[in-house]
């Protein structure tokens, strides 16, 4: 029995976690360290927001980020010819793809668009890079490298159970893809890929 003016603590730790919200144990004592109250309670989270970035960088070192990022780097390989791990670990100033096959002919345009023609001093025509100083400098590839690292990131996040299910999203440039194919699972990031390198 609790008497008017009697001087109470009440006890407040939080427990545990169950679907994504706070539980709370309560206790109230008093002076002589006797309970007279005790309860639990669950609390719900604020809404998260996750945002995904445009051009950012990222490493991420679970099994299932490295799933996502071989088998995009994989996919990449297949379709265009190149690494985008080796790219984003080395940044090398070139890179040769061989084209062989109908598959390598069809890819070839989108990497002569990687170029420019000029006219020299001399007037004759020049075919130079767009992106003299890296690859990582060229939009295909620096846009490619976050996309397919937040992609990663997001399905380890997942596996892990840190993502909420009714949560708010935002993408800039191209962090948009990277939400469809994340949070709204909209688009195979294989497609993600696809779009953004052309």
């Amino acid at each position: 029995m609790v008497l008017p003016g009697e001087e109470l603590t009440v006890n407040i730790c939080h427990i545990g976690m169950r679907n994504r919200n706070i539980v709370m144990k309560i206790e109230t004592v008093n002076a002589l360290g006797e309970k007279m109250t005790e309860g639990s309670a669950e609390v719900s989270q604020p809404t998260t927001a996750y945002i995904f970035t445009g051009q950012g960088s990222h490493s991420p070192e679970s099994p299932a980020a490295h799933a996502v990022l071989d088998g995009n780097d994989k996919h990449l390989c297949a379709v265009y010819g190149f690494s985008i791990l080796e790219i984003v670990k080395d940044n090398p100033k070139e890179e040769t793809i061989h084209f062989g096959g109908i598959k390598g002919q069809a890819t070839c345009q989108c990497y002569m668009d990687t170029s420019y023609y000029t006219i020299d001093k001399d007037s004759y025509i020049k075919t130079l890079p767009l992106h003299p100083n890296s690859l990582l400098f060229a939009t295909q590839f620096t846009q490619i490298a976050p996309v397919v690292t937040e992609k990663a990131a997001f399905k380890d996040s997942c596996l892990k159970v840190f993502i909420e299910n009714d949560c708010a999203f935002a993408g800039n440039s191209p962090g948009e893809y990277s939400a469809l194919a994340s949070i709204a699972d909209a688009l195979a990031i294989s497609a993600v890929v696809n779009v953004i390198f052309y």
